[in-house]
């Protein structure tokens, strides 16, 4: 009988490398897969192809530019012009790694796809997958995951959700595999360097424009520089003085003006979400 074929989205990092040696050692047929997001990524497919010679290992790429660009990019500049902090590795995760890459590793005739997440699935019954998060409380991922349905999650395998990170790094020093142990990235993945200020500037169409800073009662403190530099929660930066710490508590961009106050201001008692996902499929029957 044939050994499974699984696909690891590989980036040539210390967690994927890991995850597709470990599946290697475990039976799986093995095909590295890495996705290229934006130019200038070469070094990561060429880092990532190195690590799938080493394994003895297929490896592909695949340009998902295009669709990176519409789903990723485009909603992310949309976002920060109009006053919000986009998480995009959220989306990314949904559209693009459990999206495009999944659907390339189902056309190569894949059992299953990898990742190198730090999440578990968790078979409840035959027809039920929960996501947990991974053992390692420093580590967890799963609330990167929250849009995957059930489809996807039995097409999954986390296997580092039951690691811890220095465990996978030993692992990965001991079996030789050629990969930097030294300093993870936390940077968004196509920033390439750059500060979100100066990403923004380049892929928006327009330069943007200063405005007021204000406070809680609409007094003018002071003038920001663009919404896109500033974020809810932000405390350096924002150049006013003050008797006592000021903090960025809102961004309004019906009036193009940044909100200040103090840290308690930056507390509330409810809020209000959109996009909900109910990995089981259905909404619970209790109240949440």
């Amino acid at each position: 009988m044939p050994h499974p074929t699984v696909v690891v989205a590989m980036s040539g990092g210390i967690d994927s490398s890991y995850t597709a040696a470990i599946l290697k050692e475990q039976g799986y047929r093995v095909i590295g897969m890495t996705m290229v997001p934006v130019s200038g990524m070469e070094p990561v497919v060429e880092q990532a192809r190195r690590v799938a010679c080493a394994l003895g290992i297929e490896h592909v790429r695949v340009d998902c530019t295009e669709a990176f660009h519409q789903h990723i990019i485009t909603p992310f500049c949309d976002a920060y012009r109009h006053g919000m902090t986009p998480n995009p590795c959220v989306q990314c995760n949904d559209t693009i790694k459990f999206g495009v890459l999944l659907q390339q590793a189902e056309a190569c005739g894949a059992d299953f796809f990898a990742t190198g997440h730090y999440a578990r699935i968790l078979r409840a019954s035959s027809s039920l997958l929960h996501l947990l998060p991974g053992t390692d409380p420093r580590k967890d991922q799963s609330y990167f995951l929250y849009r995957l349905d059930q489809r996807r999650l039995a097409k999954i395998l986390m296997p580092l959700g039951t690691w811890r990170k220095e465990d996978v790094r030993e692992y990965v020093r001991r079996n030789g595999l050629p990969v930097s142990l030294g300093h993870e990235s936390q940077d968004v993945c196509f920033l390439a360097g750059k500060s979100y200020g100066a990403f923004l500037e380049e892929y928006m169409d327009q330069h943007p424009a200063a405005g007021p800073i204000l406070d809680r009662n609409g007094t003018v403190l002071g003038e920001h520089r663009g919404l896109i530099y500033y974020t809810i929660g932000q405390r350096r930066g924002i150049g006013i003085a003050a008797r006592e710490p000021l903090y960025v508590v809102a961004l309004d961009a019906s009036r193009n003006a940044v909100i200040v106050g103090s840290n308690k201001d930056l507390s509330h008692d409810r809020f209000t979400v959109r996009d909900v996902q109910w990995i089981s499929g259905y909404a619970p029957r209790e109240p949440v």
